[in-house]
């Protein structure tokens, strides 16, 4: 249903309201080209019977007894689809809050690229069946990518709104890591993720067309789910907790950083400026600190303690190793600070 390997792009259209990876699936990839920084060895990405990335093996149907569960509810920056599973941010965290507790914690990643808000309210009704005990929710530059292409008008769908709901094969990290794949080799052993296609959207800040967008506030479709999302946690007296979206948008980012931007808008023959995207990822994230704020969740303030760097990301909002660390960090010293550590 998603992105990695041949056999996977054959499969039919499907609608599900709540998307998740292809279930079961496991590769090994060794990552070549212009996307190293922050990468290292052969990296394991692999699912469960759900299409999620898990630390441990999951009885859905049976928690045993003294186990803490761990979901996190995300778009890429969650799913971190390049990393190996033990070292997504997900992952790190899981082990982070075992050593704190001493209690089992399931770490349940059911990130996918792409996903906004709007799938952000399906999932979580998803897994409610699924006994969580503290679910983590980070989001916003999907939502605000939809905003820069379709502008304020609170009815307009994109093409590419419609084609999520139908197949995740669609989604903007899809598009791009489909043009780079060369996992067709029938050799045994890890296949060879190859980056020219995605290094050739790199650079986007130096597109010939540039454009402005300044709205006032953040979209009302992205009000409207952060509200579903807001309400079905109270109503269930849910332990949500929401992660304000990392991003490279800095004004001191990095050179280095800076020429491997490639989603100012992603797939467009036109720019936004940096201080542009600056404007847009501070919206998003100030717009959600005062929300949570306002319908009394919890937040995780993560958002300005990642450096633009390279060490952190390798491109506008993805993690390599050294940013899915700082992330479990950050993550884990704000549940210890919130009391929401398992007892």
């Amino acid at each position: 249903m998603f992105l990695i390997a041949g056999n996977l792009l054959t499969i039919p259209f499907s609608y599900d309201p709540a998307p998740g990876l292809p279930p079961n699936y496991r590769e090994e990839l060794r990552i070549v080209g212009d996307l190293s920084p922050g990468f290292t060895g052969i990296q394991l990405i692999s699912t469960d019977s759900k299409g999620y990335r898990t630390n441990k093996l999951i009885d859905y149907d049976h928690k045993p007894e003294g186990t803490f569960r761990v979901f996190a509810i995300g778009g890429s920056s969650t799913e971190q689809i390049l990393l190996h599973d033990e070292k997504t941010w997900v992952a790190i965290l899981g082990e982070k809050l075992q050593a704190i507790s001493g209690r089992r914690i399931e770490a349940i990643n059911t990130g996918v690229s792409g996903m906004r808000a709007e799938q952000h309210i399906r999932t979580l009704r998803k897994v409610e069946k699924y006994q969580p005990d503290l679910i983590l929710i980070m989001m916003g530059i999907n939502d605000w990518i939809r905003h820069i292409r379709i502008g304020d008008d609170p009815f307009a769908r994109s093409a590419s709104d419609l084609l999520q709901y139908v197949d995740l094969r669609h989604s903007l990290l899809a598009r791009a890591y489909r043009g780079g794949l060369k996992l067709f080799a029938k050799n045994a052993g890890p296949k060879e993720f190859d980056v020219r296609h995605y290094v050739r959207q790199m650079d986007s800040l130096n597109r010939a067309s540039s454009r402005k967008f300044y709205p006032r506030d953040v979209s009302g479709n992205y009000r409207r789910y952060a509200d579903e999302i807001a309400a079905f946690c109270r109503s269930r007296n849910m332990a949500c907790v929401l992660l304000d979206q990392p991003s490279a948008y800095h004004a001191d980012i990095s050179g280095e950083l800076r020429r491997r931007l490639w989603m100012t808008p992603p797939f467009e023959d036109y720019t936004l400026t940096l201080e542009n995207m600056i404007y847009l990822a501070e919206l998003y994230n100030s717009w959600l600190r005062n929300f949570a704020t306002s319908v009394g969740l919890p937040l995780c303030r993560i958002a300005e303690s990642i450096p633009p760097r390279t060490q952190f990301f390798y491109d506008d909002c993805h993690f390599n190793e050294g940013g899915a660390r700082r992330v479990a960090e950050l993550l884990t010293d704000c549940i210890v600070a919130k009391n929401l550590t398992p007892k």
